[in-house]
């Protein structure tokens, strides 16, 4: 009889211990995924904050240059035969540009001739 009570309690106790284990690994992992999701996620969110100041930066630097171009007396006379050996000059020295124009009060695109 001793031998019976002992393989049930046994079997009883191995049982609770293989379901409390499980229930810990669940808990464990649930809990470990939702604190790595939460840190890649702000860690994103922070890499994209600084992509996004990157790219600000880098516009207003080819708007400066651009800004400044459009302040040189020759390109303010809106003569196009005035403007035409300026564009194309600072076209080709500007690389970062595709294509670099003029355009008038009417919105006519006058460009040098080139598109990279």
């Amino acid at each position: 009889m001793k031998s019976m009570r002992l393989k049930i309690s046994l079997y009883v106790g191995g049982t609770l211990v293989l379901l409390i284990s499980v229930a810990l690994g669940i808990l464990a992992y649930n809990n470990g995924s939702s604190a790595v999701l939460a840190e890649v996620e702000s860690l994103l969110q922070n890499e994209a904050i600084v992509a996004a100041e990157r790219l600000d930066a880098l516009f207003e630097t080819q708007l400066l240059v651009l800004e400044t171009i459009a302040a040189r007396p020759d390109i303010a006379t809106m003569d196009w035969e005035t403007q035409r050996p300026i564009v194309e000059s600072e076209g080709r020295r500007l690389t970062q540009f595709t294509a670099l124009g003029v355009i008038d009060k009417h919105g006519n695109l006058r460009h040098g001739g080139w598109i990279r």
